[in-house]
């Protein structure tokens, strides 16, 4: 049986920040890059996984949308470790065979926080085992990868991989404070929803591409065509359910991304 390639990091690779491994598939390949090539008891570190995709294929965010499948991770990690949840960087959208997705062409940089406990001490391995599916115009296939990652204990040192990490860092979509807020209604088959921007913050939806970031809410084909209603101060769209929806929403969570400079933001609406 074939089984996954496995990726180590050895003490001698580490200083670079960075490791590489092929998958199963041969249509990406993986690194895991870390800030440091040390850690500090009790001090997070940034870490992420970067994917290198193939020319022609595609993989997915964390609504893949009408088809796909977002990247997973087990973590087999030393005890008192801990990692923090996969971040996903902005998304742009794919239509194939009739269907709407969101993922990401070439390279790919999905953060994450490694925590060491207070008590850490010596050298570390932690293991990581990564799955994906990539897709193009006519087929589509799983990947697979288990990622080894050492670590030494000792003051923290900027790595080759630590400028790349900062620069994605910054196409996170990040959590709106209450100068953006979101409420959704609905009707039938149809959502109506509404932004509403304090006067203070130079935001307008027209400059930004909306995605869904909560699955089978919003149906994935739908445009968002904002209007601003000056009476009531609000942006709003009204968009067709998704097919899948059984029951009455109660949440929804959208990402913009901008059509220019601007960093992506993220709101989200929640029946309390």
């Amino acid at each position: 049986m074939k089984l996954a390639p496995i990726l180590i990091c050895a003490l001698s690779v580490i200083n670079a920040g960075t490791c590489m491994a092929e998958p199963e598939t041969g249509k990406a390949k993986v690194q895991w890059l870390t800030v440091s090539p040390g850690y500090q008891a009790g001090v997070p570190l940034q870490a992420a996984i970067s994917m290198r995709l193939e020319d022609g294929w595609h993989t997915y965010w964390e609504n893949p949308g009408e088809a796909g499948m977002q990247m997973k991770v087990m973590w087999q990690l030393p005890a008192g470790w801990k990692a923090g949840e996969l971040e996903y960087p902005s998304p742009t959208r794919f239509t194939t065979s009739g269907l709407t997705s969101y993922g990401y062409k070439g390279t790919v940089v999905f953060p994450v926080l490694l925590y060491p406990p207070a008590e850490a001490t010596g050298p570390v391995e932690l293991k990581a085992k990564l799955s994906w599916l990539v897709c193009n115009d006519d087929s589509c296939l799983p990947g697979s990868a288990e990622v080894i990652l050492n670590l030494i204990s000792a003051p923290f040192t900027v790595s080759d991989a630590s400028a790349m990490i900062e620069e994605n860092l910054k196409k996170i979509p990040r959590q709106t404070t209450s100068d953006i807020s979101l409420t959704v209604s609905e009707e039938a088959m149809e959502l109506h929803l509404a932004l509403a921007v304090k006067d203070t913050v130079n935001f307008s939806p027209l400059d930004y591409e909306a995605f869904p970031a909560t699955p089978q809410v919003v149906d994935e084909a739908a445009k968002y065509e904002w209007v601003f209603s000056e009476e009531q101060r609000l942006w709003q769209v009204t968009l067709p359910k998704s097919e899948y929806v059984t029951e009455a929403v109660k949440e929804l969570e959208l990402v913009f991304v901008g059509k220019g400079a601007q960093a992506p933001v993220r709101v989200n609406w929640k029946i309390r």
